[in-house]
């Protein structure tokens, strides 16, 4: 049994399980999870890319787990979803959010969107990549916008005043 201060191996592992159970994003009945000498791997099979994800964040939330393997597979049931699905969804869903611009375009190449164009500011860009994650079928995001400085100096003041605190007097 090996000890990392006061916490086993076992006892990590017990953490981890925890954590997956709390998680709303986790389907802990799916995952699997060993501790050796405070290096955790998780393995199974979970629904989706952001699926993933939240299990990777839920191990790395365990205090004293040193190292995280991630053996997760994403279910292949998606095998009849192509690029070009991914690719319509995907822009279906950007043009339906109203907070994004439509200056935001995306190439899909094996079920891994990476958008390209201009934003206004930093959390139409976050919106973006949020918004692509969750189509099905996508397995990662890359983000290559770019903030428009022009538009960012030239924003209509409701964009901009909620980020504005006055001055105290």
């Amino acid at each position: 049994m090996t000890t990392y201060g006061d916490t086993t191996d076992g006892e990590l592992k017990a953490s981890v399980v925890q954590e997956f159970v709390r998680a709303p994003d986790v389907d802990s009945t799916v995952l699997g999870v060993t501790v050796v000498d405070g290096v955790a791997t998780i393995f199974g099979e979970v629904g989706s890319h952001a699926e993933k994800v939240a299990a990777t964040e839920a191990v790395l939330r365990v205090e004293g787990v040193r190292a995280l393997a991630q053996e997760v597979q994403i279910r292949t049931a998606w095998s009849q979803v192509t690029d070009a699905d991914i690719a319509r969804d995907a822009e279906s869903a950007l043009e339906q959010d109203e907070n994004l611009p439509d200056t935001i375009d995306l190439v899909v190449d094996h079920r891994v969107v990476t958008l390209h164009g201009t934003v206004r500011a930093a959390f139409e860009r976050d919106a973006a990549e949020r918004t692509v994650f969750r189509v099905r079928g996508v397995q990662g995001v890359i983000d290559r916008t770019v903030l428009d400085r022009a538009a960012t100096h030239e924003a209509p003041l409701d964009l901009v005043q909620p980020h504005v605190r006055p001055l105290s007097t």
